[in-house]
């Protein structure tokens, strides 16, 4: 994984950021992009848990389906947005997992924890599946 950062000037503290990732499909990119955006958000003073949940759904699907899912995390106006493009085109649609089912529930509880989410179609290359999340301070 590549980043590039620009840093600052010392006495200015960032309230943005985006970073762009190029992932190979493997299960352990799920919880390395998460703790990522964890420390980030942390390190903001923002609450983490409502965009990790979000990526970790996101990024699960799109690591079981293979290739090399790309990773989009921004920051920008008080809202934290999350993009993962993979190479299956096609729709998405929301499922309603059986209680016994052991998967399905993912685009559920995206649909239920983002303030807005969509897919753009990028036609022979894939789908971009996005969602937002306000971002919220740190209760002291």
């Amino acid at each position: 994984m590549l980043l590039s950062l620009v840093r600052p000037p010392d006495d200015e503290t960032p309230d943005e950021f985006r970073l762009d990732l190029f992932l190979p499909a493997l299960p352990q990119s799920v919880p390395a992009v998460r703790h990522l955006l964890r420390d980030l958000l942390a390190a903001l003073g923002l609450e983490p848990d409502t965009a990790c949940l979000l990526l970790t759904e996101l990024l699960s699907n799109a690591v079981r389906l293979g290739g090399f899912p790309a990773v989009t995390l921004e920051l920008r106006a008080k809202v934290v947005r999350i993009t993962v493009a993979d190479h299956v085109p096609g729709a998405v649609a929301v499922r309603r997992a059986d209680p016994d089912d052991t998967s399905g529930r993912g685009l559920f509880l995206v649909e239920a924890l983002a303030d807005a989410w969509g897919v753009t179609d990028i036609g022979t290359y894939g789908k971009a599946i996005w969602a937002t999340a306000a971002a919220v301070p740190v209760a002291a």
